[in-house]
């Protein structure tokens, strides 16, 4: 989750209030690198 969150977690204090939508998109870019690893895909939900 904290590889998937980072770049919002880090820009969350100017966020404020907002809700947040995460497209699939976004996460399929994000955890790209990760799923490849067979190893740890396996750990993935």
């Amino acid at each position: 989750m904290e590889k998937l969150l980072e770049d919002l977690l880090f820009s969350a204090p100017d966020i404020g209030g907002q809700e947040i939508s995460v497209p699939a998109a976004y996460v399929e870019e994000k955890l790209a690198g990760i799923v490849r690893d067979v190893d740890v895909s396996r750990y993935i939900l």
